[in-house]
């Protein structure tokens, strides 16, 4: 809520859209034999906004954890660069082990029509979740060694993983309905094909990436911050006996 009302956040809303209507568009003209993830690769445009859209979502999100004062990315292009390359170097290896176990779990059926598709859909968001973990590590200080720190992978990951799929069912059901009633009113005025449909469209998908964005910033802070200070704490207590002890110490001497 307090991210929506920031000043500008409507306008950066829907500048952003712009581009992601481009990739809609283009989408669109996918040859039905050419997989998306194959157009992507022989679309450098749409390669490159969708890593600025990486770049705006860990921007966002570092901001948050922050509390900057201005949260969603403006026109500092070169920050969105720097975050969006942390991002692919964090999210990369774990992406590639969630695309390596949805690919195993592909080849599984389990009996039932109600069964073996939600199976698939946790497994989706389990995939998911990995690379997403890594952000939520590297958000905290955007140190990339964080990001590639097991323990702290290991201790938030299943939280995670939760939390953002509750987040998700949320999200979905919200949008969902909002843009029900759109469709309905286009379905009966306007219809689909045109251009003003696929930028409201586009729209959505940026008000998702907005609340996608706070929402790891959330589970980031919710997972990571008392262990954090605990940590801290620990250090501080030891540096303070570290003190006393020398003190002591020159004080036998004496």
């Amino acid at each position: 809520d307090s991210t929506m009302k920031e000043a500008f956040t409507g306008i950066k809303v829907f500048l952003w859209a712009i581009p992601i209507a481009y990739i809609i568009v283009q989408f669109k003209k996918i040859p039905a034999e050419m997989s998306p993830i194959s157009f992507i690769y022989t679309n450098w445009l749409a390669l490159i906004i969708l890593f600025f859209l990486l770049g705006f979502i860990v921007t966002l999100a570092k901001n948050v954890v922050a509390k900057a004062p201005a949260v969603v990315p403006g026109i500092n292009v070169l920050e969105i660069i720097k975050n969006g390359v942390l991002g692919i170097i964090a999210a990369a290896p774990y992406a590639i082990l969630g695309w390596l176990l949805k690919t195993a779990c592909a080849q599984i059926t389990l009996p039932g029509e109600i069964l073996d598709p939600s199976f698939h859909i946790l497994v989706n968001l389990f995939a998911i979740s990995l690379p997403l973990s890594g952000i939520c590590l590297l958000i905290r200080r955007m140190n990339i060694l964080d990001a590639f720190n097991i323990k702290k992978f290991l201790y938030g990951f299943f939280i995670v993983y939760l939390d953002y799929s509750f987040f998700g069912i949320k999200a979905g059901i919200v949008l969902g309905i909002i843009y029900a009633f759109f469709a309905y009113l286009f379905l009966l005025f306007i219809g689909f094909d045109n251009t003003f449909w696929i930028y409201l469209i586009s729209i959505g998908i940026m008000f998702a990436v907005v609340l996608y964005a706070n929402a790891i910033a959330q589970i980031s802070d919710d997972i990571y911050t008392f262990p954090e200070k605990e940590e801290l704490k620990k250090k501080e207590e030891a540096l303070v006996n570290n003190i006393i002890a020398e003190q002591q110490s020159i004080k036998d001497e004496r």
